[in-house]
């Protein structure tokens, strides 16, 4: 359905376990979709497309086609329904690519499903309410916003190493899990990087002080650019610069 960060929507820092019974797999995503607006007088119905596609065929950006008198409430709509139809069609269309996979080719019928939802619509970092307001009154033609949401998957649990070896995902990003996760909350805007005003933002709502955020932020950013970004952001992990906190705060060690 979505993207975030990375390419093909899916940061692979999912809280991840079993679905009740032994056959089946589940993960929850943080997902975002970029959106390009298309804001025409006259325009009878919403129409959505994807532009850009990534990992497993799910759209990582989109563009949408609606009047300026659109509601915000029905934005929404469209764009989970839109998710839900390429959710199906990615789905759908897995079984084909798993020929020739060798030994990471599933020895059964492909059994994959999503379930995205859309929690939050972002322009320029302001979130766009779900009532009636008109979309013309908080977007701008062809500037892009970006729609976050979670992305739920369920897999046949013998499918998952064939899925995995499909998706690219490296052994290592496992240790990254948690660094990742913290990373997203951190980059409130979706720009991929962290920037000082995020950092203190951050830290303040969850009741520490800013007094460390300049030295913590100076030591994360190496070369100096004024962000953090995530590769700055899990070397900072790895040297134990930032940690995690029982209130998922992120502190100098």
């Amino acid at each position: 359905m979505m993207r975030i960060q990375g390419q093909g929507g899916i940061n692979f820092n999912a809280n991840q376990g079993m679905f009740g019974g032994h056959s089946s797999m589940g993960a929850s995503f943080a997902s975002t979709i970029t959106v390009t607006p298309n804001i025409i007088a006259g325009q009878d119905a919403i129409k959505l497309w994807t532009t850009e596609a990534g990992i497993y065929g799910l759209p990582s950006k989109c563009a949408v086609k609606a009047s300026p008198d659109t509601p915000c409430e029905a934005l929404y709509a469209a764009l989970l329904n839109f998710a839900h139809t390429e959710c199906k069609n990615a789905s759908d269309g897995l079984a084909g690519q798993f020929h020739g996979m060798g030994a990471f080719a599933p020895r059964h019928e492909m059994k994959i499903s999503w379930t995205p939802t859309i929690e939050t619509i972002r322009f320029e970092g302001d979130a766009l309410p779900r009532d009636s307001t008109p979309i013309g009154q908080l977007l701008r033609d062809g500037e892009p916003f970006q729609a976050s949401g979670k992305l739920n998957q369920t897999v046949d649990k013998s499918n998952q190493k064939a899925l995995g070896a499909l998706a690219g995902i490296k052994p290592e990003d496992k240790k990254y899990a948690v660094a990742d996760a913290m990373f997203k909350d951190l980059d409130s805007d979706g720009s991929g990087a962290i920037d000082p005003t995020e950092l203190v933002v951050y830290l303040m709502n969850r009741g520490e002080p800013p007094s460390s955020v300049q030295a913590l932020f100076a030591r994360l950013d190496t070369n100096a650019d004024g962000k953090v970004t995530k590769e700055e952001w899990r070397a900072g992990w790895l040297a134990g610069t930032v940690t995690k906190t029982d209130k998922g705060c992120c502190v100098v060690s």
